[in-house]
């Protein structure tokens, strides 16, 4: 059973500049509730029940507003010092976690579906006991943002991972992409301690879950909203509007 979760929301938001040089993006509204809000919530829903964010100086605001909401959950704080990536600010929270198997819901991505995103993992994680990580059909055009995925097909919705390919910058055969929706195994943190910064001054998640020795994609059911740009957070609170 997973009970811990780890959100990052350490970085710098850089591609929302210069609103986020005093507002954190996870802070950034959606209607009456900020981004992080739901992304709580679906933890909440999934049976979550401790949640490490990982912040950094600036970002007190976070702490401040759900000190002022009721939700549910036992939350906790760790400071990122340094902006080295999301592979670096998992590892962070390696001591809350301690040796138990966990979650990690990116602090800009909002589903919403009959299921969480994240009990859909669950439900993966239970039946094969390994690790699990939500992906998306993506279009061409925004495959070279991702990480691409491909594998062994075991279900219409469900693959054993093979291959993961960072931001790729040809055309490869598979448009899966990964999203901010994982339930990782504990080793994950050995793999994560032991890699070297990346030539974009940053440690990549993805290059520890290719280590992992047995992983799964779930093609999640649902709608999966980014608000990691300024046009995509247009379009989530457009939709909202209409819910």
């Amino acid at each position: 059973m997973i009970r811990k979760a780890i959100i990052p929301a350490a970085g710098l938001g850089t591609r929302f500049y210069p609103i986020t040089k005093c507002i954190p993006k996870e802070m950034l509204p959606i209607l009456n509730k900020p981004i992080i809000h739901y992304v709580i919530e679906e933890a909440r829903d999934s049976g979550i029940e401790d949640v490490a964010i990982i912040t950094r100086r600036g970002k007190g605001v976070i702490e401040d507003y759900i000190d002022l909401v009721n939700l549910d959950l036992n939350i906790c704080y760790i400071r990122q010092k340094e902006p080295l990536g999301l592979g670096d600010a998992i590892l962070q929270g390696e001591s809350f976690i301690g040796d138990e198997d966990f979650a990690v819901l990116l602090g800009d991505d909002i589903f919403v579906g009959e299921t969480p995103g994240l009990s859909q993992l669950m439900n993966v994680y239970e039946k094969y006991k390994s690790s699990a990580i939500g992906l998306e059909i993506l279009p061409d055009e925004r495959l070279k943002d991702y990480g691409i995925v491909s594998g062994e097909k075991i279900e219409s919705n469900l693959m054993n991972i093979k291959e993961i390919v960072e931001k790729p910058k040809i055309k490869l055969s598979s448009n899966l992409g990964i999203i901010g929706r994982y339930i990782l195994e504990n080793e994950i943190f050995s793999f994560l301690r032991n890699l070297k910064i990346e030539k974009r001054g940053e440690i990549e998640l993805t290059d520890g879950l290719k280590q992992l020795k047995n992983i799964y994609g779930v093609i999640l059911k649902g709608e999966r909203y980014d608000c990691g740009n300024p046009k995509a957070y247009i379009h989530t609170i457009k939709s909202f509007c209409h819910f």
